[in-house]
């Protein structure tokens, strides 16, 4: 019988040991050990590490609204923020939907343990319909993130994305994707 185990762990404990997971697979090395912000979320089978996803406050979120004359607010308000950094299982594993619990246990710890609204990944074309499908939000190549109409910084290279993890968007704040020129 195949034993499948999802487990949770901190950066400073397990981040190396997944850095050389997700650079096997081509993400590089995404885990900064001393985050205290940072969570992983892997599946083992069999006592094998066969997927992991990271995540951490999107200090990117912190700059912008620090600069965009939010202040110290703008701070307070990245917290509410966390940003997927990788997600990957290898190639033999994929259609097992080992990718989609790793996902929503990075969405619900981040909730939970972190107190987090919404989720951010920055996204491959090819990945774009399997967020869409996972309640994901994704912005077009001509269009960023705002959040109460701050533009929140792009990602070269990549199309934005983000899923709320609340029942109901709070009124204090709202996240919309505008188009640029």
């Amino acid at each position: 019988m195949t034993a499948i185990n999802y487990l949770r762990g901190n950066p400073l404990v397990a981040g190396e040991y997944v850095n050389d997971f997700f650079e096997k697979l081509g993400h590089g090395r995404p885990i900064n050990a001393w985050d205290v912000n940072g969570h992983i979320s892997a599946v083992f089978i069999d006592g094998q590490l066969r997927g992991a996803a990271y995540a951490a406050t999107a200090t990117s979120i912190a700059d912008a609204l620090f600069s965009g004359h939010y202040s110290l607010d703008g701070v307070v308000t990245a917290m509410r923020f966390h940003s997927l950094e990788a997600l990957a299982i290898p190639p033999d594993c994929e259609g097992n939907e080992y990718n989609t619990h790793l996902l929503e246990s990075i969405a619900d710890h981040a909730r939970r343990d972190f107190g987090a609204d919404y989720l951010l990944a920055r996204l491959d074309d090819a990945d774009v319909e399997w967020y869409a499908r996972r309640q994901f939000t994704v912005c077009g190549k001509d269009e960023r993130l705002t959040m109460n109409g701050v533009p929140l910084p792009a990602s070269e290279g990549y199309l934005d994305s983000w899923r709320s993890l609340l029942r109901a968007v709070p009124a204090v704040s709202t996240m919309s994707k505008v188009r640029v020129h």
